[in-house]
């Protein structure tokens, strides 16, 4: 019982991270995955990642990408700031 417990619990949290994500449509500004085969600890390793970096348009990606932005810990996100605004 405990593993399906587990199993649930894991699965809602996916789901509602799906939900709670703020991912913007195509030429629109908002938040989205970048490095999405890091797991990351912290905004600065997010920041280092080619990914990341592209995706804030070569603003400066200390202040545009984030680790954990969504219920998932350890996902990089990145404010992608379209059409060079």
């Amino acid at each position: 019982m405990k593993v399906s417990t587990l199993a649930l619990l894991a699965l809602i949290n996916v789901v509602v991270g799906k939900w709670s994500k703020k991912t913007p449509k195509d030429g629109e500004a908002g938040w989205d995955e970048c490095a999405v085969t890091l797991r990351c600890q912290n905004d600065w390793e997010c920041a280092q990642t080619w990914s990341c970096f592209d995706m804030a348009l070569f603003h400066d990606p200390t202040n545009y990408c984030a680790c954990g932005y969504t219920m998932n810990p350890y996902q990089c996100w990145c404010w992608t700031p379209r059409n060079g605004k």
